[in-house]
């Protein structure tokens, strides 16, 4: 389990949930960059973002000291395209979970691959696209 405190009011009927947010902007060839600060909305939980390949990117949850949190289950991801800052339709609107080692000691990362929406071919988010992200985990072994 993640060792850390965490606000207990999540009003949900599964024990120990905890939700965790980042805001990650894309540069040319699909260059993540976490936004830690500057920015009302901070990434919270999050180690790194990096990219594997097209459209495929891993996130390791943690402290940015160098702490990693282990989770004991995913609940859910949720993506969420900002397109102020870059107009348009998003370049790879649909994703999907690629890999899932959240109570994996060692690595404590989700992989999820960004796919167009004509094609289903894994693409690249946009440059100066961002995008909001929201994971929530189950940190309890209790049912």
């Amino acid at each position: 389990m993640a060792n850390r405190y965490y606000n207990n009011q999540a009003f949900t009927l599964a024990p120990g949930v905890v939700k965790v947010f980042g805001l990650v902007t894309f540069g040319a060839a699909g260059a993540p960059t976490l936004v830690q600060s500057g920015s009302n909305f901070l990434s919270k939980g999050i180690v790194s973002v990096t990219r594997d390949g097209a459209g495929v990117f891993t996130f390791v949850f943690g402290t940015q000291a160098g702490m990693l949190d282990v989770y004991n289950k995913l609940l859910h991801v949720s993506v969420l395209f900002d397109t102020i800052g870059a107009p348009g339709v998003p370049a790879a609107p649909l994703y999907y979970l690629s890999g899932n080692a959240v109570a994996t000691p060692a690595s404590c990362s989700l992989q999820l691959t960004f796919t167009d929406d004509a094609s289903g071919t894994a693409t690249d988010p946009g440059n100066g696209e961002a995008a909001y992200f929201e994971f929530t985990f189950k940190n309890s072994t209790a049912p």
